[in-house]
């Protein structure tokens, strides 16, 4: 389980655009689709890395030979060992966190996954395409002693997928709300009805993004709900959500007395996978996701 999860979040890294897909593409000489990667170019930039390091002999006739086997292992999930994590590591100049969760997931850690699913999200939001990926995202949501949840602080960075990225646009479940944007950005305009029970609004960034720039987002959300809303805290995902942080916290004079980590299949269906969570001393409750796509995840509780 830990390894195959191991090997696609590596396969997602060098895949998604950015500095690691860069590096093949510059030696690859050849176009392939967004989330796909070309192989023997892959190869090249980690032979050369390892003829660096003295791991491989540069008098070798063809060290890209040597190691297509090693990589098309890795990247299937067939073999993959620490040894090779790290080789990629250094041979992509991965940042220390890409290399942590990866370091996890092949250790077959509870505490980071990647949640994969089949939910499709509603027609009107597929309808709004996306120009860049979610590469860090933080979701920080408050109860009150009323048991009503009354704030909510979202810190989220993005890379553009491609030039001109001028807007992310925020998606919801209710219009009983108000958004200020903290950093980043400003509020495009009024709250726009989306569709499926669904509003959102358009935050403007403070300049456009050329494809590869990336920008932090924080906002917070003020909730004016006039009837309690069910016990339970969603984040659904699908367009790629990379490195998900999810917390709730609950007033200490009102915990609840269950707590649940939980997927469910779709916006309208009971939770599945269902896994008892401890509050923390603070009233908090906390998960962290690797990745998250084509799913549903997050938290539901009983009082």
């Amino acid at each position: 389980m830990g390894i195959q999860e191991a090997a696609d979040h590596l396969t997602r890294l060098l895949a998604s655009p950015g500095r690691y897909r860069r590096q093949w593409e510059r030696v690859s000489g050849t176009s392939v689709g967004p989330r796909e990667i070309h192989l023997p170019a892959v190869c090249e930039v980690l032979a050369d890395w390892l003829i660096d390091q003295g791991e491989l002999s540069d008098r070798d006739p063809s060290p890209k030979r040597r190691v297509r086997d090693r990589v098309r292992r890795a990247l299937s999930g067939e073999v993959l060992t620490l040894p090779t994590v790290r080789a990629f590591a250094g041979a992509f100049d991965f940042d220390v966190g890409d290399l942590e969760r990866l370091e996890a997931l092949l250790s077959g850690s509870s505490r980071v996954r990647v949640l994969s699913g089949h939910y499709s999200g509603s027609p009107a939001v597929a309808a709004h395409r996306r120009r860049y990926r979610t590469i860090s995202l933080h979701e920080h949501h408050y109860v009150n002693a009323q048991r009503l949840p009354y704030r909510h602080r979202t810190s989220q960075v993005i890379e553009a997928t491609e030039d001109g990225v001028a807007a992310h646009r925020y998606i919801f479940d209710s219009a009983a709300l108000t958004v200020d944007v903290l950093h980043g950005g400003t509020v495009g305009g009024e709250i726009l009805t989306i569709g499926d029970g669904l509003y959102g609004v358009d935050i403007e960034l403070t300049r456009p993004l050329h494809r590869g720039e990336t920008t932090t987002l924080v906002y917070e959300t003020r909730f004016s709900y006039p009837e309690p809303p069910p016990p339970e805290f969603r984040r659904a995902g699908v367009n790629r959500v990379e490195n998900l942080d999810l917390l709730v916290q609950f007033d200490p004079a009102s915990p609840p007395s269950r707590v649940y980590f939980a997927s469910w299949p779709a916006l309208d269906a009971e939770p599945e996978n269902q896994t008892p969570m401890h509050l923390e001393p603070d009233g908090s409750v906390h998960a962290f996701l690797a990745g998250l796509e084509h799913a549903i995840a997050g938290f539901h509780w009983e009082w």
